[in-house]
């Protein structure tokens, strides 16, 4: 492999260390919207983590450079893809943790008393392992796309295998476009501000539950369609190298094994991630939904007063009637005095 071929590896390289750096510094630190500006366990966070990513960049891009063989160059270059952004991922859980709300379940996605955004409720992270991951993917099946034989048992259907052209494997680049289409839109309807309920106790309370409500669902969805597209991708590699010459179809049978585990690991991680703060924040707003305390207190009272008011009067024009009973000559009645 020429250094003319390993050039979109090198760049692309240096745009995730620039986009991770960039997330590294937004909102104070780790792209993590805090009260406040950052203190300086968080500005100590945020140095530990970008030398952490430069060590990891100059590892991958280092053997990028030096190394001829494909598959090293393009197993630098993913690797790097994924780790730089889940290292982001690491230290962002740290801090959102750090600066957890007590009175709003889950940790601090976005600013829960502020309308929620498209940009603000991605996880920047997140995506730039998506996309990274994308784009060497795509440029490893281009580059291979040459040796594979014209004519390749590309997929199987119910009548069998299916023997075509294997440039139909750029198919599978529709399916990612179509998650990351969902994806925005669930962003685009989750967006505004939070809306409380009419006769919410503490209504700024509410509206932050609701925001909190909506940030997280958007999170579990995104989650979920970027280890989708994940699984997909590598099936794509699989598929490629098995139609490789020389391969044998063992190599698909382990690809598709350890496609069906990160599946797996994708759908327990993200319902085990997302799902119970989830919960935890429909229950906080369940429970902010409730008429105030003091407005209870203020009709209970108005009632006893009232009452009192009532009892009193009937006892005092009773009191008064016994008492011209008493003082009334015998057969005749009060009111004829």
């Amino acid at each position: 492999m020429t250094l003319g071929a390993r050039l979109p590896l090198l760049l692309v390289c240096v745009a995730i260390l620039l986009a991770c750096d960039s997330v590294l510094g937004a909102r104070g630190g780790f792209g993590v919207a805090t009260p406040g500006e950052p203190d300086a366990e968080d500005r100590r966070g945020v140095r530990v983590f970008r030398v952490l990513n430069g060590v990891v960049f100059l590892a991958a891009f280092v053997t990028v450079f030096v190394q001829t063989r494909p598959d090293v160059a393009f197993g630098a270059t993913a690797a790097l893809a994924t780790l730089a952004p889940l290292l982001v991922l690491v230290g962002a859980a740290i801090r959102s943790r750090r600066h957890a709300d007590p009175v709003i379940p889950g940790p601090r996605i976005v600013d829960p008393h502020a309308p929620l955004t498209v940009a603000g409720v991605l996880g920047w992270p997140l995506q730039i392992l998506h996309l990274g991951l994308v784009v060497v993917v795509t440029l490893f099946f281009r580059w291979v796309l040459p040796y594979l034989p014209s004519i390749a048992p590309v997929h199987w259907s119910g009548e069998g295998t299916v023997y075509t052209s294997p440039t139909k494997l750029w198919g599978s680049l529709a399916l990612v476009a179509f998650n990351s289409s969902l994806l925005l839109f669930a962003a685009w309807a989750a967006r505004g501000p939070g809306e409380p309920p009419e006769g919410a106790a503490d209504p700024r309370l509410a509206a932050a539950l609701d925001v909190q409500r909506r940030a997280l669902s958007v999170r579990l969805v995104e989650t979920l369609l970027v280890g989708l597209d994940l699984v997909a991708l590598v099936m794509w590699v699989v598929a490629t190298v098995g139609l490789l010459p020389g391969q044998s179809g063992q190599v698909v049978a382990q690809g598709a094994a350890t496609a069906t585990a990160l599946a797996v690991v994708v759908l327990v991680g993200s319902l085990g991630l997302y799902l119970p703060p989830l919960i935890r924040a429909r229950r906080a707003a369940a429970q902010a939904e409730g008429t105030p305390s003091s407005v209870d207190g203020a009709d209970g009272d108005g009632a006893d007063d009232g009452a009192g008011a009532d009892d009193g009067a009937g006892a005092d024009d009773g009191a008064g009637r016994d008492a011209d009973l008493a003082d009334a000559p015998e057969g005749q009645s009060p009111t004829a005095r």
